[in-house]
């Protein structure tokens, strides 16, 4: 009797690999776990994923915020659930590598904790000044930054954002020093880029835009490896002789480590083709987002080799939060 419930369970388990599972999924809700407050980018992101995928996937496919301890709990609550497919999250280097390198006893493993489905968008910082500033290039940023370690200030939505390990790694790469001062978020380091209390704003490049079109401010490169479609006319730190430059924000969808190939190759060709769809595309820009989908295997490989750039940044500068 026991030798035969071995043979069950066996059997059962060998069947979570087979494509029959990617036929019979989903039978129940799926949920996509937003580990930031609702209404940001990646609420936005996810419901609209959500919109195209429900009808197809006949179940429903809902939207659940989690957010708090610096997108942790989110995290967390997924590398823990079950990997079937069924538990989602949309997230990027916050939950992947930033926090769970800058926060003390984090309850997963980083990026290593989940299975990568598809990467959906991408998000390039801007690095700029006020238009009335006497820095009108990144030659001149630097310049100036020589002349006087120290004296040139940044803003960044937060220590260990995306955007300040930009600006680490920049300055490693320029070989200058500035200082750097933390915000909670974008709004206020436009506002004090627009009053001239800091000498440049480094963020998302969605909020500098409108800045930008009024002739208030002068954006002077992005941290992308190619040009924005918000500002094509706007060189890359990569142009600009530092070869290879690229950190940017990003998000993907993934789920728990362990989840059944089936599965993940059904969700991210089902992903793939609601990148497509008018509406999602609609949703997506409409955010300041640029679509940058990556099957399952090129995303785990580019999660582990970005996050690895980010962890290294983090120790090597000794940020803490």
């Amino acid at each position: 009797m026991l030798r035969n419930t071995r043979l069950v369970i066996v059997i059962a388990i060998a069947a979570i690999g087979c494509p029959a599972v990617a036929q019979d999924y989903p039978t129940g809700t799926i949920r996509i776990i937003n580990p930031f407050a609702a209404g940001g980018t990646a609420a936005v992101q996810a419901q609209a994923l959500s919109n195209y995928l429900s009808p197809i996937l006949g179940q429903p496919v809902i939207v659940e915020n989690k957010s708090g301890a610096g997108t942790t709990i989110a995290g967390a609550f997924v590398a823990r659930a079950a990997p079937n497919g069924y538990t989602l999250l949309i997230a990027g280097p916050p939950t992947y590598s930033i926090n769970p390198t800058l926060i003390p006893n984090v309850p997963y493993d980083g990026y290593k904790a989940f299975t990568q489905i598809a990467v959906v968008s991408r998000s390039t910082n801007g690095i700029a000044v006020n238009a009335k500033s006497g820095i009108t290039s990144i030659e001149d940023l630097v310049a100036k930054a020589k002349a006087n370690p120290n004296s040139v200030t940044f803003g960044t939505p937060g220590v260990g954002s995306v955007s300040h390990l930009a600006m680490i790694r920049f300055m490693e790469m320029a070989g200058i020093k500035m200082t750097h001062v933390p915000y909670s978020g974008a709004p206020p380091v436009v506002t004090d880029l627009l009053g001239k209390h800091i000498d440049l704003g480094v963020i998302n490049l969605g909020p500098l835009v409108p800045g930008k079109k009024s002739g208030d401010l002068r954006i002077l490169a992005t941290t992308s490896i190619g040009r924005s479609s918000q500002t094509p006319d706007v060189p890359t730190l990569d142009e600009l002789g530092y070869s290879g430059f690229v950190i940017e924000a990003w998000n993907s969808i993934s789920g728990p480590a362990g989840m059944p190939d089936a599965v993940v190759t059904k969700l991210s060709g089902l992903i793939d083709q609601a990148l497509a769809d008018p509406r999602v595309i609609t949703a997506f820009t409409g955010a300041g987002l640029e679509i940058k989908y990556m099957p399952h295997a090129e995303a785990e490989s580019f999660v582990k080799k970005d996050s690895e750039t980010y962890i290294r940044l983090i120790e090597s500068s000794g940020i803490k939060k």
